[in-house]
């Protein structure tokens, strides 16, 4: 049987810079799908909701994006407004029977779950298969990206008593996300990391690596430099790099301070405004390269 991963979002994903990384994670899965074609999945498809195209240069940055979807052939499909409120919408329905109609197995794959409306979609799609008879030719995965200390702890607990029952299986994108959902779902959560594209990211040489920290102003005489790469939020650890910085700007001894941060986020400035963690950075007594925009940020 042909499998068609169908992977789904309430937010455009995969059509903004945030989640711009795990859209070309997905064409590389697709890539090695085609080298081996044995492993029997036919294509993946993404649906998402409908990005606020308002705005001239998110249009911009939309097409752009949805073109290199195409040009590397990540997906068969992208969709939009595959949600009617909380419900699967008429179209999503449809394709998932013409899929199935045709011998192939849909495998709809649910990225951020957690949330009302998203907990919601996955229950009453459950209900839906259930009550056309395809439990077992539609498949339901939730993937989860985020620690659940992130969330609202109603809106968690809320959510995962739907999620819990109408998903065949759970992802998550680590081991700490793993441990925390398969003590609160009560069911065992696979562990998929995000993959490198080993192309694109690489050891560099010694000679280049000089050459790249001269070209965002390090010093040549640093021991170390640390990076963090990332968005400026809870969940991406920036509590633990601001400890991290504390430590090194009140230490006295010269070792601790042989060394050089590297700080690559697009999300220092928002709307004009600096938040409070970077505040808290630039009070610091360290010298830090920012880079405005990493590239394809997770």
């Amino acid at each position: 049987m042909k499998i068609v991963y169908v992977h789904v979002s309430s937010n455009p994903y995969p059509v903004t810079k945030t989640f711009f990384g795990q859209t070309f994670a997905i064409a590389s899965m697709l890539r090695h799908q085609a080298e081996f074609p044995e492993n029997g999945v036919l294509m993946n498809e993404i649906w998402c909701t409908e990005p606020e195209l308002s705005d001239r240069r998110l249009r911009t940055r939309y097409t752009d994006i949805a073109g290199e979807l195409v040009f590397h052939n990540t997906c068969a499909l992208l969709e939009h407004n595959f949600m009617d409120g909380c419900l699967p919408s008429g179209a999503f329905k449809r394709s998932l029977l013409e899929k199935v109609s045709r011998g192939y197995l849909p495998v709809v794959v649910h990225h951020y779950p957690i949330g009302a409306r998203n907990a919601s979609f996955i229950y009453e799609l459950d209900r839906w298969r259930r009550e056309m008879g395809l439990s077992g030719s539609i498949a339901v995965v939730s993937y989860i990206h985020t620690l659940a200390d992130i969330y609202d702890p109603r809106e968690l607990h809320s959510s995962l008593g739907p999620i819990a029952s109408g998903s065949d299986s759970f992802v998550g994108v680590s081991d700490a996300v793993s441990s925390d959902f398969t003590r609160l779902l009560g069911k065992s959560v696979e562990v998929i990391h995000n993959g490198i594209n080993l192309e694109m990211y690489k050891p560099a040489s010694m000679n280049e690596v000089s050459a790249l920290r001269k070209g965002i102003g390090l010093s040549p005489s640093l021991e170390k430099v640390v990076c963090f790469s990332g968005r400026l939020s809870r969940e991406k650890g920036v509590s633990v790099l601001l400890q991290v910085l504390q430590k090194f700007n009140s230490s006295a001894s010269g070792k601790m301070r042989d060394v050089g941060f590297v700080i690559a986020t697009p999300h220092i400035f928002h709307n004009g405004s600096i938040p409070r963690i970077m505040k808290c950075f630039l009070s610091l007594d360290l010298s830090l390269i920012h880079i405005s925009e990493p590239t394809r940020p997770y």
